[in-house]
């Protein structure tokens, strides 16, 4: 078949070496590569700011640290057969379909927001109401100012999405 065959044919001239690349290799494995490219006066990349916390221990540590030092909350409404409810509500809650309780939420939550400068939460319910909450990349998601001026609409990050989500109210 002369698929593997490896020998040269010296009589053929179109059979000169080429070279060969694997389509599916990283450009780069360095922590900077997206540095080069940056340029301060266009919009925020995500994958800068995600390199530079990976790159740099020191910024990393930081904001480990400071959310560790936010430390936790509790809710509490006054009474006492409610705030039991509350607590053992927001404590089993899903989070991202591996954590649960409210704290891994706003952990993650505030992770994004202390190296993105933005984060995005998102509600997900079942047949019987709520199920879990998501923290969401910040690059599934579009935010457009709506046709009366004031409020927001969220929509699918891929380039040429037209409709909004259908559910608003639970990013």
């Amino acid at each position: 078949m002369g698929i593997f065959n490896r020998q040269k044919r010296k009589s053929d001239p179109s059979n000169a070496e080429s070279s060969v690349s694997v389509q599916t290799a990283e450009e780069s494995s360095h922590p900077f590569t997206y540095l080069s490219s940056y340029t301060p006066l266009y919009s925020p990349d995500d994958r800068l700011y995600k390199s530079v916390r990976e790159g740099l221990p020191i910024i990393d540590s930081a904001i480990t640290k400071i959310i560790r030092l936010m430390g936790g909350f509790e809710f509490s409404c006054g009474d006492k057969n409610a705030d039991e409810a509350m607590k053992d509500f927001f404590s089993k809650i899903n989070v991202g379909g591996n954590q649960q309780g409210i704290q891994a939420f706003v952990d993650n939550f505030m992770s994004q927001l202390l190296t993105y400068g933005s984060a995005i939460g998102e509600m997900v319910t079942d047949g019987d109401g709520f199920y879990a909450i998501y923290n969401a990349k910040l690059s599934s998601i579009e935010v457009k100012r709506s046709k009366n001026g004031i409020d927001l609409e969220f929509y699918p990050g891929s380039v040429g999405a037209t409709q909004p989500f259908e559910h608003q109210e639970r990013i």
